[in-house]
């Protein structure tokens, strides 16, 4: 009989924000994140995930959302990361949009029988801006991960 247990996690966050004038809405943005994790049979874990939403519009839509991971245990973990941003303006005399951004990024990990004595460390940002100054929109992401060994 296997008595292994599956343990998942599924974290879900949306963040909206609206400017208006004069009763209207002017500019709006939009933060979706999803992190899902699974685990089968791990040993003495020791998680920890953080997602980090910013956004600002003055005219200027600028959104970025950071995601970082720790993780400690013995066994096998499947992660994935889901972003999605978008930011838009809009013409209050002619009540149409006329402007916006959008990025995504997505991530899927697998780690497959890791030791105790590894630490994981991961971290995904993505950003999208708009520079009013050019009129150009621009969108970066980034990923970097790294293993290091534990000291006893």
């Amino acid at each position: 009989m296997d008595n292994t247990k599956k343990e998942s996690l599924k974290v879900i966050v949306e963040v909206k924000g609206k400017n208006y004038s004069k009763g209207q809405v002017i500019n709006s943005f939009e933060a979706d994140a999803i992190i899902t994790k699974e685990s089968e049979g791990r040993l003495n874990q020791n998680d920890e995930d953080t997602i980090t939403v910013i956004a600002s519009d003055c005219g200027t839509p600028k959104l970025e959302a950071k995601y970082q991971s720790k993780s400690i245990g013995e066994g096998a973990i499947k992660t994935n990361i889901e972003i999605e941003l978008k930011g838009k303006t809009l013409d209050l005399t002619k009540n149409q949009l006329i402007d916006a951004i959008a990025a995504g990024a997505k991530l899927t990990k697998a780690d497959a029988g890791r030791t105790l004595d590894k630490a994981v460390e991961d971290l995904l940002t993505l950003k999208a801006e708009k520079n009013c100054e050019s009129n150009c929109a621009s969108a970066n992401a980034h990923y970097s991960t790294k293993i290091s060994e534990i000291a006893e």
